[in-house]
């Protein structure tokens, strides 16, 4: 599978650049949930790389490589930050995707998107991000990116999504 390799080759590259033995790099895990006021099967697609560009302000994936069943496209995005994808895992039958992003110098991120169904009209998703440093400016990053933090942005997530199936149109500022 394709992005095993590319997360592997980053955290070479990260090891290979720092002058000594590697030390343990530095790791954060947060998770929210999120309620959106539409069937899943409306949802979920919105997670796709090209779909989340309807709700999500400022959203331009440059898809290098489109996979036949999603899992395995690569892409990347130049904002807020240059960085490089891949779709590690899409379960459309299960509503379940999982990204790898990759921002050099910085850390590698693995995001996971897993939906549910709250209601006929209702979808719980759970949107975990597990960052791993791969430097001083990605521990810089993650000392900051606290569980209040990721709070306040999922739930920018969650504002993005219901004004998109409410009126059709991207919520400006969205993070």
């Amino acid at each position: 599978m394709l992005w095993l390799p590319l997360a592997h080759a980053a955290a070479l590259l990260a090891v290979a650049s720092v002058a000594g033995p590697p030390q343990p790099a530095l790791h954060v895990e947060r998770s929210a949930t999120i309620t959106v006021a539409a069937p899943i099967d409306k949802v979920f697609p919105l997670f796709g790389p090209v779909e989340e560009a309807k709700w999500a302000d400022g959203w331009a994936p440059d898809v290098l490589h489109q996979a036949k069943d999603m899992e395995g496209t690569v892409f990347v995005t130049r904002s807020p930050h240059p960085a490089f994808w891949v779709v590690a895992l899409w379960d459309g039958a299960g509503h379940h995707v999982r990204y790898d992003e990759v921002v050099p110098d910085h850390y590698v991120v693995q995001i996971d998107v897993a939906c549910r169904a709250g209601s006929a009209s209702e979808t719980r998703c759970q949107v975990t991000y597990s960052y791993t440093s791969l430097g001083p400016d990605g521990d810089a990053f993650l000392q900051q990116y606290t569980s209040e933090h990721h709070a306040r942005r999922i739930s920018q997530w969650e504002r993005a999504l219901n004004h998109y199936l409410q009126t059709g149109e991207r919520l400006r500022g969205h993070e």
